[in-house]
């Protein structure tokens, strides 16, 4: 028997993924039609690795506050998703500038990495002062669900023409769709993106394991720090490798650019977090001494 807790979290999980899932629905890859019901891969892809990252938050919560981040991080998935459209509308208000009742029109697709990033934060933000827990802690509880959210995000692109490599016929080459629906071999740019996402996540949880990184990844922020900046660091090389179009800036891609911005941020963001825990070692240290 399911007990009412476990129902109201299976249901709460469920939903959190369905939110995901309608992101994307508006993507042209269809891979079948069966009585009139489109199955689109990415929704598939976004819905799986939602719910995998929500059940990874609720394991790792503390047992009291369980409920509560589960709750918390469909909140913080519900910001995400009207920053990620925010973003669309704002990255291309020529149009919606006279088209303004389409920006209400979810259904209809558009949505930015970008935005979803930033509405993702500042969801972050709001809930920690309303369930009154730091930021940066927060943002290391609900890491596993931004991590599993990218998995998700870069296998979605190999199946929609998204972030796809240049055509090759070496022995690594796999086969990936362009934006016009072509299938060729070409560097796998997304598989890529996918299992170095992974291979963070991994790496981070078996740090963990080894005394001298658990007392690092204990400090708030840090894992968030961690991760964003091994994750921004990949997506800018993969960013060099792309081949789908894309609005450019500085004579770069808009998103190389982007990408180096959050690169640089997760660096410092790392450098002043080691620098306190240096501090606050340090200060006790001189506390001891002069107890002594």
């Amino acid at each position: 028997m399911i007990g009412k807790s476990k129902l109201s979290t299976i249901l709460w999980v469920l939903m959190g993924s369905e939110i995901i899932r309608a992101w994307y629905d508006y993507f042209s890859g269809a891979i079948a039609l069966l009585e009139g019901f489109q199955f689109s891969v990415f929704s598939l892809l976004l819905g799986i690795s939602t719910l995998t990252g929500l059940v990874w938050v609720y394991e790792n919560a503390p047992a009291r506050q369980a409920k509560l981040h589960l709750d918390a991080a469909v909140g913080i998935l519900a910001g995400a998703f009207l920053g990620s459209r925010a973003g669309f509308v704002i990255f291309r208000w020529d149009y919606f500038q006279n088209h303004l009742l389409e920006i209400i029109q979810f259904y209809a697709g558009g949505y930015s990495w970008v935005g979803m990033i930033i509405g993702w934060l500042v969801a972050a933000l709001i809930i920690s002062r309303i369930i009154h827990q730091p930021l940066l802690v927060l943002c290391d509880y609900f890491l596993p669900l931004a991590g599993c959210l990218a998995v998700g995000i870069w296998l979605g692109c190999w199946f929609e023409g998204i972030a796809y490599g240049g055509l090759s016929t070496q022995w690594w080459a796999i086969p990936a769709v362009d934006e016009w629906g072509i299938i060729a071999n070409r560097f796998p740019i997304q598989l890529i993106g996918a299992i170095s996402t992974l291979f963070f996540m991994i790496l981070l949880n078996a740090l963990k394991g080894y005394p001298i990184w658990k007392g690092w990844l204990d400090v708030p922020g840090f894992s968030t720090a961690f991760f964003s900046s091994m994750l921004s660091v990949s997506c800018l090389l993969l960013s060099f490798l792309r081949q789908d179009p894309a609005p450019t800036c500085l004579g770069l891609r808009l998103d190389t650019c982007i990408s180096a911005g959050f690169s640089i941020m997760g660096v410092i963001l790392w450098g002043v977090i080691v620098i306190r825990k240096k501090r606050v070692f340090m200060n006790k240290i001189m506390q001891n001494q002069n107890t002594c």
